[in-house]
């Protein structure tokens, strides 16, 4: 877990303030990192379960727990370092799909219910970092300001006002790159996730199979984890991005009865049986949250 904390502190998709607390580290270095993070320094902490007890910091609002804990003790000491003396917290927790079952174990014993959802969209991260970058804006002292003027009023001119300032602040949260398109179902880098519905009960995926093999065979083949939904009347599945066109233009074209597809922006609560494929989750919420990819939950009271 050591490694783990240091790799993921130095990952160059860090890009706020960070600091790492772990076994490894000597007490009295403990101790200052634990005060800048208290005094606002740093926004973020990574660490092992060294902070997962003891730890009374009452402006945490978001604990990411990078993987299921072995046992409910661990999630609810985990999660509990949010949401405290009265205050609104978010736990989430990442799985892979090979861990997807311990979310299971947990609710199970921890009596509580997760909210599975898709992990966040490239352009989700990249608003949130504007917001971030616009609140800080606010705390540039008009001195400062006034050495930029001149710079600014030339972007305006060349730009446009709304332009130069998009452009400003995508530079400065270090987004100036294109926005790949991610399945909100396994999170892939490339895919778009798709649900296809029916009045009727689906009985098994290969209704899918039958839709796409009359209507859209271009795509058969490349659709990926298709997964039934609890209700019984939709199927979710992955579509590379370069394929997706071939549906949008099809649903124009086809008279499909009683069955609709669409593209998939929220993640349903899937069959029980669907619990041990790909995706990833999270809950939210003091007390935990699990899932497959993203997820959240109501915490426990401590």
């Amino acid at each position: 877990m050591v490694k783990d904390c240091n790799e993921l502190c130095l990952s160059e998709a860090m890009k706020q303030g960070v600091q790492q607390l772990h076994g490894d580290i000597s007490q009295k270095q403990r101790e200052i990192t634990l005060q800048g993070f208290r005094d606002g320094r740093f926004r973020c902490l990574v660490a092992t379960n060294v902070a997962a007890r003891g730890l009374d910091i009452p402006e945490v609002d978001l604990v990411l727990q990078c993987e299921p804990p072995k046992d409910i003790e661990s999630y609810i000491h985990r999660s509990g370092r949010t949401g405290r003396a009265g205050r609104k917290g978010m736990c989430i927790i990442c799985f892979s799909p090979s861990k997807e079952y311990m979310i299971g174990v947990l609710e199970r014993r921890a009596g509580i219910k997760f909210e599975n959802i898709s992990a966040p969209q490239q352009s989700d991260i990249i608003q949130a970092s504007a917001r971030d970058v616009a609140l800080s804006l606010e705390k540039v002292p008009e001195s400062t300001q006034e050495l930029f003027h001149e710079t600014a009023q030339q972007l305006i001119d060349g730009q446009g006002a709304l332009s130069a300032l998009s452009c400003a602040l995508a530079f400065i949260s270090g987004n100036t790159g294109g926005v790949t398109e991610r399945s909100v179902m396994s999170s892939m880098k490339g895919f778009v996730a798709f649900t296809l519905k029916t009045e009727n009960e689906i009985r098994s995926k290969g209704m899918l199979w039958g839709v796409l093999e009359k209507y859209i065979p271009s795509i058969k083949d490349a659709v990926k984890g298709a997964k039934l939904t609890a209700d019984g009347h939709a199927i979710v599945f992955d579509v590379p991005s370069d394929k997706a066109s071939a549906i949008t233009s099809t649903l124009s074209e086809q008279p499909w009865g009683s069955i609709t597809i669409e593209a998939c922006t929220e993640l349903p609560e899937f069959a029980a049986s669907e619990q041990n494929g790909g995706g990833r989750g999270g809950r939210g919420g003091r007390g935990g949250r699990g899932g497959r990819g993203v997820a959240t939950a109501p915490p426990p009271t401590q």
